[in-house]
């Protein structure tokens, strides 16, 4: 039925038949898409018909924002007819984007290079879907890191380690360090960390950093200049020799490399100065050095002040010529103490009798002036009359005493000798001489000297006691030091003759002037921490009854820092992509050794690969690689050892299952190839569909809708992985069942008004493009309705 009516809507009433109806309505005007509907008996029915859009009106999506990556795109659909339901998806260089099927995209470094359009698709109940596509972008450019001046953290000093802090870039972003000095690279110097040697001394260090992320231009940035590298000094300790105001108060200003010392503010050069009052001298360091922290740097004496002088008052003698009235008086002096017979006596009035000796000693911080008299002597006369023998010789292990009797009378007198050591007789010491042994040390001397003559009682006199024995005097030579001045090389203490034999030593070894505790043998092995230092030795001669004696050697050359010893390393490993590659190191000596490992392709520096295991990427196939062992150590110079190179490293093995098709096998369904997982990921996947073993042309995508011809065909699908650096690898899967026919819907074509009434006339599935399919009646969007 035609309506020639301008009016819109059309009342068709049914006739009484024993089927639905359908009734099929066909506008008048060019363009109007056809409307269906199924009625009962007697029922009427309305069709609205809409005037067709003039399509040439419709405007194509525009896209807008920043083609860089890291910022977001927008698209703008443009104008659609009401309740047009709008999908969209996203396309790089024509290709669409997994997930992307918003409004807008975040762009990816993926995206870098490649043009970027929209798709927008409006649907519309009882139209055909129409899609639109957006104008490309330009090509998407790098993005630009955010970044931020990197900052370095450590002490400037030789020895300590300085490290770079990078600061806030943009997350992700990877980094590589060059260190540089005086702005001149550091060779080896790729790490976050720095340790200064006496190479950076001097000089102002700085790192480069340069940071990278895939899709953005790399940026490098440099921190400010540390302050100027300098050597620890540790200065030598001042002597100070204080002998109670005499002229020999003293104290020493020695040598230390990289010390001034100051006295009173003023710088003053090693040597000996004269010690008055307070001195206090301070080490500081020289341009260059810093003095070493826990070390002493500054030292105090105070001098005594010259002792008072005092002129002993005289000792008066009365000698009545052997009365009992002969006596002599002590005075009594401030500062000064009298001795008689070697002992301090109290002032006072004492019998006289043969010879008597008082001398005047001063006290503690006295002195009696040259020229003053400080001894008087008197001889009491008797029956036989001598003079208290006299020691002569030098008190002193080793050497003679000798008693001098004096003279006797009435003359001549036969005269007898008897040692004494601190009051006890010395057995057998009856001669006028006695040399001191080495138990002499220590004890006083004295000697009876007894008269006697025929007709006369015998007469016993006694000297006074010597002075307390002193030790002997030992001779040596000043030691020599032979050996390497090298560090781990030993140096050797050579001492020379020393005398009176056997003489014990005893060694002593000093670093700059500082005693070493523990380093008490002939030899001594230089340590790391020697480097830079000089080295003396002091031998201490001993010997029972004698003082000991100590003899300083000159000092060492500077000790040079010490040679490490290192194998070749060797590479293990398989040389193909996707495997690592390990440095054996070998054996270094002297143990412990820092190694640092530097990893290089075809000779050149691999960034980053610092480890002692190195996994081949992609790009490592067809090239060798070696590596090098730097080996470190303090107190050593640094040592590196390069290995052999690899075998040209072969292209890696991709691994994939063979793939799986899943759909249903009948025309005009789609077929979906499972991949499956393939290693190592990611890797590129390519497909090929074949019809009875024939490959399908253009059939490459991992979906395929089984077209009519492929009725009573088998369908298999092969999986093709490539990625860089592996050899491809092909996948087959098995074959499909024979594909269906698809079923044929009856003539004519009808609308159905749902999903029920379509499968009672036998016509359900229903395909879009085909009679009787409608977007309302397919719920999920697939393009087949009633399922």
């Amino acid at each position: 039925m035609t309506n020639n009516c301008r009016a819109n809507t059309v009342s068709i009433w049914a006739r009484r038949l024993a089927a639905t109806l359908a009734v099929a309505v066909a506008a008048t005007a060019a363009g109007v898409t056809p409307a269906n509907a199924t009625v009962a008996q007697n029922e009427p029915v309305q069709f609205t018909l809409t005037e067709p859009t003039d399509s040439s009106a419709a405007t194509a999506p525009t896209v807008s924002g920043e083609a860089v990556v890291g910022q977001t795109l927008t698209v703008d659909a443009g104008d659609w007819e009401p309740e047009t339901t709008l999908e969209y998806q996203w396309l790089a260089d024509g290709q669409p984007l997994d997930s992307a099927t918003g409004s807008w995209l975040v762009l990816g470094p993926d995206h870098a290079g490649k043009r970027i359009t929209a798709q927008v698709t409006g649907s519309r109940l009882s139209t055909t879907p129409e899609t639109r596509t957006s104008e490309p972008t330009a090509p998407i450019g790098y993005g630009t890191l955010a970044v931020t001046t990197p900052r370095i953290s450590g002490e400037a000093t030789v020895g300590r380690t300085l490290t770079v802090e990078a600061g806030d870039w943009t997350p992700g972003t990877t980094f590589s360090y060059q260190w540089l000095a005086d702005d001149t690279p550091v060779g080896g110097a790729t790490e976050s960390t720095l340790v200064l040697d006496e190479l950076h001394a001097g000089k102002t260090i700085s790192v480069q950093i340069t940071g990278s992320q895939p899709g953005y231009s790399p940026e490098t940035r440099t921190s400010e200049p540390s302050a100027t590298v300098v050597r620890l000094a540790i200065p030598a300790g001042v002597t100070f020799t204080d002998e109670d105001g005499t002229n020999n108060d003293t104290y020493i200003v020695p040598t230390s490399e990289g010390v001034d010392y100051r006295v009173n503010g003023e710088t003053v050069p090693a040597g000996t100065y004269p010690g008055t009052g307070t001195v206090t001298v301070t080490a500081t360091a020289k341009e260059g050095f810093a003095v070493a922290p826990d070390v002493a740097a500054s030292w105090t004496a105070t001098f005594k002040a010259t002792p008072y002088s005092v002129s002993p008052a005289g000792v008066a003698f009365t000698d009545l010529l052997g009365t009992k009235d002969d006596t002599y008086t002590v005075p009594v002096t401030t500062g000064v103490d009298y001795l008689v017979g070697g002992k301090v006596v109290a002032a006072g009035t004492y019998p006289g009798a043969g010879t008597v000796t008082v001398t005047a000693i001063a006290k503690t911080d006295y002195v009696i002036p040259s020229g003053a008299v400080a001894s008087w002597t008197m001889i009491f006369k008797g029956d036989l009359s001598g003079a208290a023998p006299k020691i002569t010789g030098t008190p002193k292990v080793g050497y003679a005493l000798t008693a001098v009797p004096g003279t006797w009378s009435p003359a001549p007198v036969t005269l007898s000798y008897q040692w004494y050591r601190s009051g006890v007789a010395v057995a057998g010491a009856t001669a006028a001489t006695y040399t001191l042994p080495a138990t002499a040390a220590g004890a006083t001397y004295t000697v009876r000297v007894t008269a006697s003559k025929a007709g006369y009682a015998s007469l016993a006199k006694l000297s006074v006691p010597t002075a307390v024995i002193a030790k002997g005097s030992l001779v040596g030579a000043a030691p020599r030091i032979t050996g390497t001045a090298k560090v781990g090389y030993a140096l050797t203490a050579v001492p020379g003759a020393w005398s009176p034999v056997p003489v014990s030593l005893g060694y002593q070894w000093y670093r700059s002037g500082v005693a070493i505790v523990g380093a008490t043998a002939a030899s001594y092995r230089l340590p790391a921490s020697a480097a830079g230092a000089t080295y003396t030795v002091r031998i201490t001669g001993s010997k029972t009854g004698y003082t000991s004696l100590v003899k300083a050697s000159a000092a060492t050359s500077v000790v040079a820092r010490g040679s490490l010893v290192g194998a070749v390393p060797r590479i293990t490993g398989t040389a193909k992509v996707g495997y690592a590659l390990t440095a054996i190191p070998g054996a270094w000596s002297p143990a412990p050794v820092v190694l640092r490992y530097q990893w290089y392709r075809s000779g050149v520096a691999i960034a980053g690969a610092t480890a002692a295991s190195y996994r081949l990427p992609a790009s490592a196939a067809g090239a060798r690689f070696s590596v090098r062992v730097t080996g470190s150590k303090t107190g050593y110079v640094a040592s590196y050892k390069a290995s052999a190179a690899s075998a040209a490293v072969a292209k890696g093995s991709l691994a994939g299952p063979a793939p799986r098709i899943t759909g249903t096998a009948k025309v005009g369904y789609v077929l979906t190839a499972i991949a499956g997982a393939w290693s190592p990921a990611p890797v590129a996947l390519r497909y090929q569909w074949y019809r009875s073993g024939v490959a399908v042309a253009g059939a490459t995508a991992a979906s395929y809708r089984l077209p009519a011809s492929a009725s009573g065909a088998t369908y298999t699908v092969r999986v093709t992985g490539s990625k860089a650096g592996y050899t491809t690898l092909v996948k087959a899967s098995g074959a499909t069942a024979r594909i269906a026919a698809p079923y044929v819907p009856p003539a004519p074509a009808a609308y159905y008004a749902n999903c029920a009434a379509a499968r009672a006339a036998g016509a359900a599935p229903l395909f879009r493009g085909e009679p009787g399919y409608r977007s309302a009646l397919d719920r999920d969007n697939d393009g087949i309705a009633c399922e």
